[in-house]
């Protein structure tokens, strides 16, 4: 994937501290290459949600990676997950709203 590519894809300079993200149920058959969901972690030491991006596909299921880890989180199943795990798609970022939460 090329950094030109890249820059295409929703929030291309990632997400920070304080944003807050929109996310909408997701149908399975349009999401694309570039797309950033939310889906359930099965880590044994954090059970929590993730948020990453599609950045490929594996027959049915789809490859998912953080913009910057240098792979995907094999123990997660990222470079094999069943959409069934996927909660919600980012739509929009409202930046900074967060700290009022982080504040409170």
């Amino acid at each position: 994937m090329t950094q030109q590519e890249f820059s295409q894809f929703p929030y291309p300079n990632g997400l920070y501290v304080g944003d807050i993200i929109v996310i909408l149920p997701i149908n399975t058959q349009y999401l694309e290459i570039g797309d950033v969901i939310l889906y359930k972690g099965i880590s044994l030491y954090k059970n929590e949600d993730i948020f990453h991006r599609i950045v490929g596909y594996n027959n049915s299921n789809f490859i998912i990676m953080g913009d910057n880890n240098p792979g995907p989180i094999i123990f997660e199943g990222e470079n094999n997950m069943n959409p069934n795990r996927f909660i919600g798609i980012g739509i929009l970022r409202i930046p900074l709203l967060g700290y009022i939460k982080l504040l409170i």
